[in-house]
């Protein structure tokens, strides 16, 4: 479910983060292991917005009063507000997609900005 995919996600940063981190020439092991986790955290990330787009926002438009969804919407934006201005996520896309293109041999190309998500009422 979603909390799992979330603790997932969490597991995936923090080995980004501590590769991110590390001094010196990566050995191979290393360059692997942040490919692999790299791509993973992407298409996790890509796959669990996908799920809240698909399935967890139009059930919450069909069931919540519109009045609690104007004071949930504000609150939605304001946590999302806090973690963009943290940095944390959009530096670890950037730098999987940037890696991920250097080692894998892909040409550098500037990584997608992160897409803004928009919930409509069904």
């Amino acid at each position: 479910g979603l909390e799992e995919e979330h603790h997932r996600m969490k597991e995936l940063a923090m080995t980004l983060q501590t590769c991110a981190e590390l001094q010196g020439p990566w050995t191979e092991v290393q360059k692997s292991i942040l490919l692999r986790d790299g791509r993973s955290y992407v298409a996790a990330m890509e796959a669990h917005l996908d799920k809240e787009e698909d399935v967890v926002f139009p059930l919450v438009y069909g069931h919540v009063p519109q009045s609690q969804l104007q004071i949930i919407e504000n609150k939605l934006e304001e946590v999302e507000h806090q973690y963009l201005r943290s940095g944390t996520t959009p530096k670890l896309i950037k730098l999987a997609i940037t890696l991920d293109r250097k080692y894998a041999g892909q040409p550098q190309q500037q990584p997608a900005r992160p897409r803004k998500v928009t919930h409509e009422p069904l």
